[in-house]
């Protein structure tokens, strides 16, 4: 993407890191598999499996264009994970910066100092990237049971990221991930598939990514398939 980002390289960290939990979750017997995972942890794995490739990864940053009131700061709408290509640079919120600068402007010595910058990586240069997780067959009220929300948490999850993604101006590089638990193969490919059209009836092309795994049969799933697709 531009030379600062590589598609095909977020979708192997994904993979890989996915992989490893899982692995890890056969190793200790556990109980439940990767695919009972809540997204707000699945999130934090996929944080950790970024870090170890040298990434910075942040969890729940605001975006860039999504500037409210300064009474309605906690309503702005978050990115699920920010990739940056350092841990010690986080991404850069414009909004906070502007209000930095404006208390910056009314002190004594405004004249005398540079404008007000963090350091930290700027939300052009930053890797946007939003997580669904959708199962085949899933828990209700602690019981594994075909999921009967499958179709719709399908189209309108993946369809819903790449618009709010597509929405910012300031977002360049970023990508709508969807991580998808079947019975197998043949079930994903074609899900992926129709998607794939649906997608396509809706709007531009778009490139769409995918690798997949073996899991662990716990409740009904046994792949592991994680699609990638680009905003821009």
């Amino acid at each position: 993407m531009c030379g600062l980002w590589n598609n095909d390289h977020i979708l192997e960290v994904l993979v890989r890191t996915l992989r490893a939990e899982e692995l890890r979750l056969r190793e200790e017997q556990s109980v439940h598999g990767l695919d009972r995972c809540a997204e707000l942890a699945l999130h934090a794995v996929l944080r950790r499996g970024f870090e170890s490739q040298g990434f910075g990864a942040f969890r729940e940053r605001v975006y860039p264009c999504a500037a409210v009131p300064r009474s309605r700061l906690t309503e702005r709408q978050r990115c699920d994970l920010v990739l940056t290509r350092s841990p010690a640079l986080p991404p850069l919120d414009p909004d906070e910066q502007q209000r930095a600068a404006a208390a910056s402007a009314g002190t004594l010595f405004a004249h005398d100092a540079p404008p007000a910058r963090s350091v930290g990586c700027p939300p052009e240069e930053a890797f946007w990237l939003e997580l669904k997780l959708v199962g085949q067959f899933a828990f209700s009220r602690g019981v594994p049971v075909p999921n009967a929300t499958y179709t719709s948490e399908l189209v309108t999850g993946l369809s819903a990221d790449l618009h709010k993604l597509a929405a910012d101006p300031m977002i360049l590089h970023g990508a709508a991930a969807l991580v998808l638990f079947n019975s197998d193969v043949e079930i994903a490919d074609h899900d992926v598939r129709a998607l794939r059209e649906r997608a396509a009836r809706r709007g531009p092309a778009r490139t769409f990514l995918q690798d997949d795994f073996e899991v662990l049969d716990r409740i009904g799933n046994r792949v592991c398939t994680v699609i990638v697709v680009p905003v821009r």
